[in-house]
């Protein structure tokens, strides 16, 4: 018997065992729960006899897939607990063999069964991103080196393209550098959307004229949906046409005149484009006012059309010149990116490795071809459970297809759990219309249902009436939203549950400095002052205060969260990065050992020395600094190396500078002398013992962080396999470059009372009673710079080699930024629904048109904010909703604490870059003059 906590539509998901089920799951609509029950109710009542045969299943018959490791395992505990809660013994046995893994895993599993029928090694090992990422890199290079030393024509003639327009496309980079970025990032697209090297060996062998056709589809595909949504929209202003003022009807003549015209089947897209530029002014009319219902009727028509064209007049006319030499160069980059292709699958053979696509795709391919093994899992499996199926892409659902059917004939129960508004990995090739489909499918289909969970047993109704303020709007939520209802009993309160910290018109760089000072001053007032308490009935914790544990700071990126972290500290703010923040290697610990490495093996490396001198290693001031780049004058061909020893000898330096800075010389020298004989782990070992560099750390805020990461850097310089100081800084280079997001080493404060930072990703299926989203005016993704981009589902490829884009390029690129706009806004819908109790919006509104669109821009002014008041102050905003609002530039911070702020920053800049600037004065006659 069901428990009583669950709802109507979670009990219909849970108890319809003889059909498949789709289920749309809302945010905080106990999406999990209703599985692990589903799961527990389908064992129970097999082993008590009352399902039908074919429906009874153990543990071990039922699959199920997550989409996440950390979901993996609460999905175990949870159903382990539930198994002890009914003495399950058998049972619980039986869990530890049962199928419950992510996609990936399940793959591997699925290989190691069948290793010789999927020609794998039994013992492969599964390569993750980051190794992935490196091999291929390797084998990318190894190739590009190979074919210019064969002085292969057609590899010259795209390096020679790329080095002659690289001021167009991208600076800091070599020709090879962005060649091999391209390869990498289109053989993504391609594996991601299912295709196979063979196929790619197919347009490689169909020269010019493959290239050609498949683009021309692409570039059809992105304009039939807007010509159909315009003539649609004619088709609706026809029976208007008798009820318009002349006025109004001599426009929507024209523009009927126009459309009429449409060259849709004359194969030449310039001519389209042609079209639509003709139809803009016809639309773009300022109408003053709308007289009677026909015209009321007429003027949504016309804003639809006006969206379609401004959608197909994002992409512009090309020249035919450009259009064949783009077409030449993209063969010839096929032809390149074939040859890596191949390069990587034999150094995986020869690895014996599997990189994550291939997990994926050998798995189908092994159900495919053998027709034996397919039968024995689509027996084996009962029940299939998949959790978070908006965010699948064409090759995962393939996979569970085939398990699922057999000649269109149903071989078990599927129930697939989603949301399309929570659909928020497009940048690893989630495709929501998939869910859509299946939400379709199971509402058409007399074997399927389809369940809505719209229940919310997370957030205030105050929260949720934002939500639903917000997407209810045509701009936020493209697709058709599911509102949310309140499902949760919370405590009365007179505050609002929303705060909005609002600046306006201030440049990026000072409003994310004031943005930091203002949420960290923000959150300590909150959390001292006991201003917020937890008011959800169903909370132990109800009627305590809220502490530094229940607030979590979301960021859609973490690149600037330095600054953050930097005022967090100053205000005294406890705070805890979750993932590693602007990544581990740009963490200072982590800059200073491998500039202590760097001037251990290159002693004549100016940057790495100077950047060593000033960090805890020695810690000499800016005043020593500058003292030695004085002594070296004009000779600034000379390494700051050779006037160490006069810098010892210098007044400059205090007795304790003098003293830390031989101790360190002196370790470095020894060091450099053992250098060949010592593992760089021991290296990097005896360098901190003699420096105590370690207890520097500790003593700075965030030490235990600080140290960790210093430790995670030790074992990778143990375990790395490379010998030599110049081996394992090049490997590092190597995985920052492909690593990005590597994350610091944990630490006890993950757990402790402390405030959380974390990426609205890494926050997706997490609650808390205080959610600040920071940084609100974060621009929208912003337009491609690779050479060549990839349409996934057409196999298409644009080159923008030329220094400007072909048309495919500008096509696929359209349609991307579309994409990731509507993920921008999906993402905004998660981020909203973390917070439980009370929820802090903070941006800045900017007037100038030129500036970029953000969720700010779109959100404050439909929420009727538009600007603020110094001290803090209880507003209406749109939609009867409350809401506290302050200017950010009040923070409780002074001007003179941030421009001390900016100053020290400034200073640790000044150290790292001073002696570049000192070459670059070479002419100057007295360096101590212009530094004062």
């Amino acid at each position: 018997m069901l428990s009583a906590t669950f709802t109507r539509s979670q009990r219909k998901a849970i108890e319809t065992l003889d059909r498949n089920v789709c289920v749309s799951a809302g945010a905080g609509s106990g999406k999990t729960k209703v599985l692990v029950e589903r799961f527990v109710r389908i064992v129970v009542e097999s082993k008590c006899g009352r399902l039908a045969e074919e429906l009874r299943a153990t543990p071990e018959q039922i699959l199920v897939i997550t989409f996440t490791d950390k979901a993996t395992r609460e999905m175990k505990n949870r159903i382990i607990e539930a198994f002890r809660q009914r003495n399950l013994i058998e049972e619980l046995h039986q869990i530890e063999n049962a199928y419950i893994s992510t996609i990936h895993g399940f793959c591997a599993r699925l290989l190691l069964e069948n290793p010789f029928e999927a020609q794998v090694d039994p013992q492969f090992q599964a390569l993750d991103e980051v190794r992935a990422a490196q091999l291929l890199r390797r084998c990318c290079e190894i190739e590009l080196d190979r074919l210019v030393e064969k002085n292969d024509r057609w590899i010259q003639e795209l390096l020679i393209a790329i080095q002659n327009k690289q001021h167009e496309l991208q600076s800091g980079y070599d020709a090879s550098g962005l060649l091999a970025e391209a390869v990498e990032q289109v053989l993504m697209t391609l594996r991601n959307a299912g295709w196979q090297r063979e196929d790619v060996e197919a347009l490689a062998s169909e020269a010019l004229d493959g290239i050609a056709r498949r683009n021309l589809v692409a570039v059809r595909g992105f304009f039939e949906p807007l010509v159909a949504e315009i003539l649609a929209c004619r088709e609706a202003l026809m029976p208007l046409l008798g009820n318009l003022r002349s006025e109004m009807r001599a426009i929507v003549g024209k523009l009927d005149n126009q459309i009429t015209a449409c060259p849709l089947n004359s194969g030449d897209p310039n001519l389209l484009l042609g079209w639509f530029e003709k139809i803009k002014p016809l639309v773009n009319r300022r109408i003053v006012y709308a007289s009677g219902p026909s015209e009321h009727d007429l003027l949504p028509l016309l804003y639809r059309i006006k969206e379609a064209v401004a959608q197909a007049l994002k992409v512009h006319k090309t020249s035919r010149e450009l259009e064949e030499q783009a077409s030449r160069f993209c063969h010839s980059f096929v032809v390149l990116l074939l040859q890596v292709w191949r390069a990587y699958e034999k150094s995986k053979r020869q690895l014996g490795c599997l990189d994550m696509e291939d997990l994926q795709s050998k798995a189908i391919q092994l159900l495919e071809n053998f027709p034996a093994v397919r039968h024995r899992y689509q027996k084996h499996f009962r029940h299939l459970l998949v959790d978070e199926f908006q965010d699948t892409n064409l090759l995962q659902v393939r996979l569970v297809e085939l398990l699922h059917k057999e000649d269109g004939q149903i071989c078990n129960r599927k129930f697939l759990v989603g949301d399309i508004q929570q659909s928020i990995y497009g940048f690893r090739g989630a495709e929501p219309l998939l869910f859509r489909e299946a939400v379709r499918d199971a509402e058409n289909k007399r074997e399927a249902i389809h369940v809505r969970l719209t229940d919310n047993f997370r957030s205030r109704p105050e929260v949720l009436r934002l939500v639903d303020q917000v997407f209810r709007q045509r701009a936020f939520a493209p697709e058709s939203f599911e509102p949310l209802t309140p499902g949760a009993d919370f405590l009365p309160k007179e505050a609002p549950s929303i705060e909005i910290l609002l600046a306006k018109n201030m440049r990026r760089d000072a409003y994310l400095l004031r943005e930091a000072e203002a949420l960290a001053f923000r959150i300590r007032e909150i959390v001292e002052k006991e201003q917020l308490r937890i008011t959800a009935r169903s909370d132990p914790r109800c009627g305590e205060p809220i502490r530094w544990r229940d607030i979590a700071v979301l960021f859609r990126s973490l690149t600037k969260i330095a600054l953050y972290e930097e005022a967090f500290a100053s205000q005294g703010v406890p705070c805890f990065v979750v993932g590693g923040g602007r990544g581990y290697y740009a963490r200072q610990e982590v800059r200073d050992l491998l500039n202590a490495l760097l001037y251990l093996d290159t002693p004549f490396d100016d940057i790495a020395l100077t950047a060593v001198l000033r960090s805890p290693f020695v810690g000499l001031r800016i005043d020593s600094l500058v003292e030695l780049h004085r002594l070296r004058r004009e000779r600034s061909s000379e390494p700051l190396h050779l006037y160490l020893g006069s810098l010892l000898s210098s007044r400059v330096l205090t007795e304790r500078e003098k003293e830390r800075l031989h101790c360190f010389l002196q370790i470095v020298e020894t060091l450099r002398a053992q250098a060949d004989r010592l593992p760089v782990g021991q290296i990097l070992e005896r360098l901190i013992l003699h420096t105590n560099y370690d207890i520097c750390l500790l003593s700075r805020p965030n030490g235990r962080r600080r140290l960790a990461n210093m430790r995670k850097l030790l074992q990778m310089a143990s375990t790395e396999p490379v010998f030599g100081v110049s081996a394992f800084i090049q490997q590092l280079k190597e995985i920052e470059k492909l690593s990005p997001r590597e994350g610091d080493a944990p630490t006890e404060e993950e757990e402790a009372d402390v405030v959380r930072m974390l990426t609205i990703h890494r926050a997706k299926g997490l609650e808390f009673p205080l959610v600040c989203l920071a940084d609100l005016s974060h621009p929208f993704q912003l337009p491609s710079q690779e050479l060549f981009i990839c349409h996934g589902k057409t196999m298409a490829i644009g080159s923008r080699i030329m220094g400007k884009p072909d048309l495919a390029y500008s096509v696929i690129e359209a349609m991307r930024l579309k994409r990731d706009q509507e993920e921008a806004m999906r993402l905004l819908y998660v981020a909203l629904t973390r917070a439980k109790e009370h929820l802090l919006l903070s941006g800045c509104l900017n007037d100038l048109s030129s500036s970029s669109e953000s969720w700010a821009s779109l959100l404050f002014p439909l929420l009727g904010v538009n600007d603020a008041p110094q001290e803090p102050q209880i507003r209406s905003l749109v939609g009867g909703l409350r809401a506290r609002v302050m200017a950010i530039a009040h923070s409780g911070v002074s001007s003179d604490a941030n421009e001390a702020y900016l100053r020290e920053k400034r200073i640790d800049d000044l150290a790292e870059v001073l002696a570049n600037l000192t070459k670059a004065m070479e002419g100057a006659t007295d360096f101590k003059g212009w530094s004062e």
